[in-house]
């Protein structure tokens, strides 16, 4: 299994066995989920089955083309949600948990306790957002379906956690029957923090999904030489990083400056805007946008250096998907991370430079 063999072990172990609900926000054609897809396909694969939940509207306002091509062979319901918006994140900012998420939480749990009375079955949710995983928990204690939690990525720093944070994350993971996580670190957080039983949390690492493109063999053979760096235009990651990097070769060694060539892929947001695009230099430094799956794993299939950033050292126990992405395609990889496991992963396999 190319996400967890483990996982799927303790999921044919629970009762009732065979069936199960993916409960997913984001979710195919919406972009960036792809992989979502394919865990969803994995499932199927290993005797389960899948009905995926997921919105009726993309969440991000974009879509991927490329999954227009795919056949799935699993039920998937899209549940109509309005997004409060800047409603939602106002509440929030007041300190209100998952109010921007809060219509989606009920959608979830009416439509489960429902479900689940003619058809029941283990209840996968994924995190991002909470909201999944508090409407599963919600109808589990009435229905008695078996709750596995996913946490793609921290439910909160430790460095940002209130108390209000706390108490959530200790409800959620107490409650589940399993849980799921994306790095070791993380896990043996969890179990430090709430005390729980070491069996009950496992590793599911955000690792590549789908088929690989036929990757070009001798790198560093192109000049310039073509960086790409692909994933999140934030404050979190902080890609602008490489930009600045550049234009200090370019001040110190024009000549070699002028063999390097970056150009960022990802959604447009306002940070881009704002400290990404002002620094850019035609033929050098360039911005593509969103760009499909597909067409994504061919540009980096060419390439010859990946990118990855993750600015914030709060965010140390994340692992960026597109690390694996990367080491898929054989390419080496420069990043800008934190101590942490994503750092630990590329040192240690000897893929890049950190």
């Amino acid at each position: 299994m190319r996400f967890s063999s483990f996982l799927f072990i303790r999921l044919n172990l629970m009762k009732p066995a065979k069936k199960i609900y993916l409960i997913s926000q984001h979710f195919p054609p919406a972009a960036l989920a792809l992989k979502l897809y394919w865990y969803a396909c994995e499932l199927q694969e290993a005797g389960f089955d899948v009905t995926v939940i997921t919105a009726l509207q993309p969440v991000t306002g974009f879509e991927d083309p490329d999954y227009d091509n795919f056949k799935p062979s699993f039920e998937i319901v899209r549940l109509p949600v309005k997004h409060w918006g800047w409603g939602g994140k106002l509440l929030s900012l007041a300190g209100l948990p998952f109010a921007e998420e809060s219509n989606w939480h009920w959608a979830v749990a009416n439509y489960l306790k429902r479900r689940l009375q003619s058809e029941p079955g283990i209840l996968l949710a994924l995190y991002p957002p909470a909201a999944s995983l508090t409407g599963c928990l919600q109808v589990t204690k009435s229905c008695g379906c078996p709750v596995v939690v996913d946490f793609r990525e921290p439910f909160e720093p430790e460095a940002k956690k209130t108390s209000r944070w706390h108490r959530i994350e200790q409800q959620i993971v107490t409650n589940a029957d399993l849980v799921s996580v994306s790095t070791e670190q993380l896990r043996a957080d969890l179990l430090r923090v709430h005390g729980l039983d070491q069996g009950k949390v496992v590793v599911t690492h955000n690792g590549f999904a789908g088929p690989l493109p036929p990757a070009r063999v001798n790198t560093f053979t192109h000049s310039p030489l073509r960086c790409v760096y692909a994933g999140g235009l934030s404050k979190r990651e902080q890609p602008e990083i490489f930009c600045h990097a550049w234009w200090i070769l370019q001040a110190r060694h024009p000549e070699l400056a002028r063999q390097v060539h970056l150009t960022f892929y990802g959604l447009p947001t306002r940070y881009e805007k704002k400290s990404l695009l002002p620094l850019l230099q035609e033929g050098f430094l360039e911005f593509s946008g969103f760009v499909s799956a597909g067409a994504l794993r061919r540009i980096i299939a060419t390439a010859d250096l990946g990118l990855v950033a993750l600015a914030d050292p709060v965010w140390n126990q994340q692992v960026p998907g597109r690390i694996f992405d990367y080491l898929a395609h054989g390419k080496p990889i420069l990043a800008a991370l934190p101590e942490g496991e994503a750092s630990a992963i590329i040192k240690h396999s000897g893929a890049g430079i950190v």
